[in-house]
């Protein structure tokens, strides 16, 4: 069963019973999601969203409004986007957990997407320029740079990613999802044995056959010539 991303304010009352078996591994993270997340959404601090399976709770992520200080942001990227020399607003990804017993299966990479959309969305409402990411650690850290945010110069728990390389990046896993659904839809199930002729120009020719964690979020574009990484 497809995990399905819902709002914690909108979870029933045996989905919120969940919470106080969910393991992540992290007992500051565990904390949080059964003491205070409820909390935060009623003082409108914070808005929390969950990724159910079975009516459980298997992950969650949180997320915040923030000011990003401009010297917090790579001169790289502060000279690409040309951005202002002033703190500017943007979306904070304050927490990020998924259950132990799912780790390893992309999970975390289907929340992360699901919070670049709000980012998108909240950029079309109101002032943003990216997503800011607090890494609890710096394996944590290395994970998200994984997915193309880059460490603030002095501060390697705190990571940022421009809003137009989200948007970048969330039209390549647009494109990469339609070429699955248009080759399953084709002309059917290959029967076995048999040799697939059937035409493969859809095909992005940046789309790489290796569904394991994060390759699906593989850049389309080359940033000043060097494709940023991405964790396999």
């Amino acid at each position: 069963m497809a995990m399905m991303i819902q709002p914690l304010v909108q979870l029933s009352d045996d989905q919120l019973k969940s919470r106080s078996i969910f393991d992540c591994g992290s007992p500051t993270l565990n904390s949080y999601l059964l003491q205070t997340a409820g909390q935060h959404e009623k003082r409108n601090v914070a808005r929390t969203f969950c990724g159910l399976q079975n009516e459980t709770i298997i992950a969650y992520y949180s997320l915040a409004n923030t000011e990003v200080d401009v010297g917090a942001v790579r001169p790289e990227v502060v000279k690409r986007y040309r951005m202002p020399m002033h703190r500017l607003p943007a979306v904070r990804l304050c927490r990020l957990a998924v259950s132990t017993l799912y780790h390893r299966r992309g999970i975390g990479g289907q929340l992360l997407v699901d919070a670049m959309l709000r980012v998108v969305a909240v950029s079309n409402a109101s002032g943003c320029v990216g997503l800011v990411v607090d890494a609890l650690n710096s394996e944590a850290a290395r994970y998200y740079e994984g997915f193309g945010f880059r460490p603030a110069p002095n501060l390697p728990l705190v990571l940022f990613m421009p809003l137009p390389e989200i948007e970048a990046l969330l039209s390549t896993e647009n494109r990469r999802r339609s070429y699955r659904l248009a080759r399953r839809d084709a002309s059917g199930p290959r029967p076995r044995g048999v040799r697939d002729d059937r035409p493969r120009a859809a095909l992005p020719p940046h789309v790489p056959d290796r569904p394991r964690r994060a390759a699906q979020f593989r850049r389309a574009a080359q940033l000043d010539g060097e494709r940023l990484p991405v964790r396999y």
